[in-house]
C-alpha cells in the first residue's frame, strides 16, 4: 500500500515536468509540411518583395488610361475658322493624306502608352509627308532634325534615314514623348518641348512659376506659342471633319511589309513586279539610297495587290546583282572663294556639309581658297540598269522610272530613239525631297533685284520654279528689276 502511494507520488512530481519539457522542445521544432506545402513555402524576405513587386505598376500600363484633354478657347477658335476658312483646300488635302497613316500611328502610339490623339501631330508638323523637310532640316512626319533622330536610335545615313519610315519614327517620337511627360508631368507641355526643346519650357516654369501651358506660353517662342492652338484646332476638325465642311477620310492601311535580301536596287524590284518605280520609292521613302541596305533582310513595303507576288519573285530578287554604292551624284564643280566654308557653299546650292564631304571625300570640314568641289546637285541623281526586254520602247521606260525620253538618251548616248532588246541601258532617276508648307501658305511680294533668277528664288523660298511662273502667270524665266512676284512659303 504504501509503495502504491510513493509510485503515485512521484508519478504527480515528474509527470507535468516531462510534458512541460516536451511541449517546449516540440515548439523548438520546425514546423512539418507536406510536400505540397514546402514547395509553396517562400522566407519572409522573398515574401517582402514578391508583395512589392506586385504592387508596383507594370511600366507598360503607366500611360495605357491617359487621354489628351483637348482645349477650346479663343485661340483654338482663331485656327479652327483659319484651316476651314482660307486654308481649307490646303488642310483637305492633308486630311486626305493622313488616312493610310492613322491606323498604323494610332496602333504604335497605343502599344507605347501614348494618347492617340497624339497621332494628329503630323498634321501640323509634316502635312503628312514622310518626306517632308523644314528650312531647320528637320525631316519625317515627325519632323526630327538629325541629333535627335539618331539619340532616340533612328538610322541616318547615304542607305536609309529612318525619319521618314512612318512606323520608326513614330516609335522614336514616342518614347521622346514619354520622357518630357515624366519631366513635365503634362502632354501639353511635352508637346510644347517637342516644339522648341525641354531647356526653353523648363525655363518658361521657372519664370512663370506655372506649369498650365496657357499661362507660360507667353514665355515661349512665337511658334510654340502656336503649336497647341493650332493641335487643338486640328483635333477638334479631324474629330467631326463634316461639321467644318470637310469629307471623311477612311482609315485604312494600304500597304504590306515583305522581307527581301539587302542591298538590291529598288528600280530592279519594281521593274521585276511590272510596277511602276516612282510607286514603291513613294511607299518606301526612308531608302535615300534607292536600294535595300546592307546588314540583314529589309521589310520592304508595297501595295497590298503586289504582296504575293513580290514573295513569289524572291528568287530573283536574290539573283539581282548586290548595289555596293548607295547612289552616285551628277555633280556641278566650284572653286572656293577666301571667306567661303562648307556650310556657306552647302546653303548656296541647297545641299548639306555631309553630302559636300562624302562627294569630295573630305574628312574635315577644312577647304582652302582655290579647291574646286563637287556640288551634289539639289536631288540625287541616280541610274539605274535596264535590261531591255522584247516589246520594250524607250516611251514606256521614260514613264516607268518618272523620267524623260531626252534624259534616257542623253544618259546613254542614243542620237534616236530606237532601243535593241537585249541591250542595258542607265536610266537617270532624281531623288528630291517634297517641301510642304507647315501651316496656310503665307503670301509673300518679292520686288526683284539685279541678278536675281527663278532658280535662285525658288532655292531661297523652298519652292520650285514651276511654282513660281505658275504662280505669276509666267510663260518664261526671264525676270525684270523692280517688279514683284507673288510666292507662297
Amino acid at each position: 500500500m504504501n509503495l502504491i502511494l510513493i509510485f503515485w507520488v512521484l508519478l504527480a512530481i515528474f509527470l507535468p515536468w516531462t510534458l512541460s519539457t516536451a511541449s517546449s522542445q516540440d515548439l523548438l521544432k520546425p514546423p512539418a509540411f507536406s510536400e505540397e506545402q514546402q514547395t509553396e513555402s517562400v522566407e519572409p524576405a522573398q515574401q517582402t518583395e514578391e508583395i512589392s513587386a506586385a504592387n508596383q505598376p507594370d511600366p507598360s500600363q503607366k500611360y495605357k488610361d491617359v487621354e489628351f484633354e483637348i482645349k477650346r478657347n479663343s485661340r483654338v477658335e482663331h485656327y479652327i475658322r483659319r484651316f476651314s476658312g482660307k486654308g481649307k483646300k490646303n488642310f483637305a488635302e492633308i486630311l486626305r493624306r493622313s488616312g493610310k497613316f492613322l491606323p498604323e500611328i494610332e496602333e504604335i502610339l497605343r502599344s507605347e502608352g501614348v494618347p492617340p490623339e497624339i497621332a494628329y501631330l503630323p498634321l501640323i508638323e509634316s502635312g503628312f509627308n514622310p518626306r517632308a523637310v523644314s528650312n531647320k532640316n528637320a525631316v519625317g512626319l515627325w519632323q526630327f532634325i538629325r541629333p535627335t533622330g539618331l539619340k532616340y536610335g533612328l538610322k541616318i545615313n547615304y542607305w536609309v534615314d529612318e525619319r521618314m519610315d512612318v512606323e520608326k519614327s513614330t516609335l522614336a517620337a514616342a518614347q521622346y514623348l514619354k520622357k518630357m511627360v515624366n519631366e513635365f508631368g503634362s502632354w501639353e507641355l511635352a508637346l510644347a518641348g517637342y516644339n522648341c526643346g525641354e531647356k526653353r519650357v523648363s525655363k518658361a516654369i521657372r519664370r512663370t512659376g506655372s506649369t498650365d501651358f496657357w499661362t507660360l506660353s507667353k514665355k515661349l517662342p512665337r511658334e510654340t506659342r502656336n503649336y497647341l492652338p493650332k493641335f487643338n484646332a486640328a483635333l477638334i476638325i479631324a474629330e467631326n471633319p463634316e461639321k467644318y465642311g470637310f469629307r471623311v477620310t477612311k482609315k485604312v492601311k494600304d500597304y504590306e511589309a515583305v522581307s527581301v535580301p539587302p542591298k538590291k536596287s529598288l528600280a530592279e524590284i519594281a521593274n521585276l513586279l511590272d510596277m511602276g518605280y516612282k510607286e514603291i520609292s513613294r511607299y518606301n521613302p526612308s531608302l535615300v539610297g534607292l536600294s535595300t541596305p546592307p546588314g540583314g533582310t529589309y521589310e520592304l513595303k508595297v501595295p497590298k495587290d503586289y504582296a504575293e507576288k513580290l514573295i513569289s519573285v524572291q528568287d530573283q530578287i536574290v539573283a539581282l546583282k548586290d548595289v555596293e554604292i548607295p547612289f552616285r551624284t551628277r555633280p556641278t564643280r566650284y572653286t572656293v572663294r577666301r571667306d567661303d566654308s562648307l556650310w556657306k557653299i552647302a546653303r548656296k546650292f541647297g545641299t548639306s556639309v555631309e553630302k559636300l564631304k562624302y562627294a569630295n571625300r573630305l574628312s574635315s570640314s577644312i577647304i582652302r581658297p582655290g579647291q574646286r568641289l563637287n556640288i551634289p546637285s539639289r536631288g540625287n541623281v541616280v541610274y539605274v540598269k535596264h535590261k531591255i526586254r522584247p516589246g520594250e520602247n524607250i516611251y514606256v521606260l521614260a514613264k516607268r522610272y518618272g523620267t524623260s525620253i531626252d534624259e534616257i538618251k542623253r544618259a546613254n548616248n542614243l542620237k534616236s530613239s530606237l532601243i535593241i532588246a537585249g541591250k542595258t541601258l542607265s536610266i537617270p532617276q532624281r531623288l528630291s525631297y517634297t517641301y510642304v508648307p507647315r501651316d496656310v501658305p503665307k503670301k509673300v511680294h518679292h520686288k526683284i533685284i539685279p541678278g536675281d533668277t527663278l532658280s535662285e528664288l525658288a532655292l531661297r523660298y523652298r519652292v520650285s520654279v514651276s511654282q513660281i511662273k505658275r504662280w505669276n502667270n509666267m510663260s518664261s524665266t526671264t525676270l525684270i528689276a523692280g517688279k514683284n512676284i507673288v510666292i507662297y512659303k
